[in-house]
């Protein structure tokens, strides 16, 4: 028996789980609030409120956007994402002989070069402090 779990006779902890159905997010429509509430703004976009308010709701707007393919999409674009910054990470700790040879990590679509996250401000894994 593992830690944490608890059995009792008959029971086992494979039962227990609970199929979840998560309604999809609701990107579109989302979307579409934001982009009327940018029109009813008095001023329009260009006034200084409707500046404000774009501004305001642009991480909003790019969650949105990044939902609006479907959760499957979603989930593929972040395990790709987390994959080319290590990949990207990696290429820090190669020889100059095997980067420069092109054992890089390829394009899926993406490119990071001069934008990624995952290259600069990491700490190398030598010496005593981690």
């Amino acid at each position: 028996s593992g830690e944490g779990e608890e059995k009792t006779e008959g029971e086992t902890t494979d039962n227990l789980a609970i199929p979840v159905i998560l309604p999809e997010f609701p990107a579109g429509k989302l979307l579409d609030a934001m982009d009327r509430a940018a029109e009813e703004i008095p001023g329009g976009v260009g006034s200084v409120e409707g500046k404000a308010l774009v501004t305001l709701l642009e991480p909003l707007r790019s969650c949105a956007k990044r939902h609006a393919t479907g959760r499957e999409a979603f989930a593929r674009d972040v395990v790709l994402d987390l994959i080319q910054r290590f990949l990207d990470v990696e290429e820090q700790f190669m020889p100059p002989k095997v980067a420069a040879a092109g054992v890089s990590s390829g394009s899926h679509g993406t490119s990071t070069k001069g934008g990624g996250a995952g290259g600069g401000g990491e700490g190398k894994r030598e010496g005593g402090g981690g």
